[in-house]
């Protein structure tokens, strides 16, 4: 999910290798979830403009998001919402 651009920025001055180096296992990590799972989808939103631009608006803290933030990411991630329920409907059906 998004996180703060000053909880970012003040990551990645401290110790840059480290932070793209965690951001690199995290990535690898859940992109290989879906090939196997069936029902699991993946997209890094860590640094999503949309929200991230928001700052102080978007954000409680370093990655608890506002209303106005969080449903920037449920419109970002509908389409993986919605056909997560329609597999999930035909498994019912089965």
């Amino acid at each position: 999910s998004p996180t703060h651009p000053a909880l970012y920025n003040a990551a990645h001055r401290k110790d840059p290798a480290q932070v793209e180096a965690c951001q690199r296992l995290l990535a690898d990590y859940f992109s290989s979830l879906p090939a196997a799972h069936p029902n699991v989808f993946f997209q890094d939103l860590s640094t999503y403009g949309e929200v991230t631009g928001l700052g102080e608006d978007g954000f409680y803290d370093a990655v608890h998001l506002r209303p106005n933030a969080a449903e920037l990411v449920v419109d970002a991630r509908l389409p993986q919402i919605k056909s997560a329920m329609e597999w999930s409907l035909a498994q019912t059906t089965k």
